[in-house]
């Protein structure tokens, strides 16, 4: 399935439960297990989830839940290199795409190497790097997931990663 992943400094999750990702761009990319997270923004509580037709936060849910998988996602290294990463949703198989246009500007499209899938996790942001580093976002009254330059109140746009598995 998947073989290489991005390997991420992320020692302080399992202590604090909050990303820690370097400030600088992932460190060196090396072929590891498949690192399968969930992401829960600071602000709602709600977890990044791919319904198969669009990219929303819901409740997150336990793992007896049928939509545990759809909140499950692959980090793995872009073949685009320079720390960049594809966030890979488990169940649907899609990638994160940061559209230029659209209603929210993210959705779930077959995985390439385009860099509208070019993702940088770090400082607790998931930023896409063809919007320049322009912040995921959390648009809590209608959870849809949107991006933008500038979120206010910040912690819309902060994410907490913790690693899972999949069922």
């Amino acid at each position: 399935m998947i073989k290489k992943t991005a390997k991420l400094a992320l020692a302080s999750v399992f202590t604090t439960g909050a990303l820690a990702i370097s400030p600088a761009v992932a460190p060196a990319l090396a072929a590891t297990a498949v690192q399968t997270v969930r992401f829960s923004n600071w602000a709602t509580s709600a977890c990044l989830e791919d319904t198969g037709t669009d990219i929303v936060t819901k409740a997150c849910v336990t793992y007896s839940s049928t939509r545990w998988n759809n909140q499950i996602w692959i980090i793995e290294d872009s073949p685009n290199g320079g720390g960049r990463l594809h966030l890979r949703n488990w169940k649907t198989g899609k990638c994160l795409w940061a559209e230029n246009t659209g209603p929210n500007g993210v959705r779930g499209a077959s995985c390439g190497n385009g860099g509208s899938m070019d993702w940088v996790v770090r400082n607790n942001l998931i930023e896409a790097v063809n919007r320049s580093y322009d912040n995921l976002y959390d648009q809590a009254s209608n959870s849809d997931v949107r991006i933008a330059a500038t979120v206010n109140p910040v912690n819309y746009s902060r994410w907490t990663q913790t690693s899972t598995s999949p069922k």
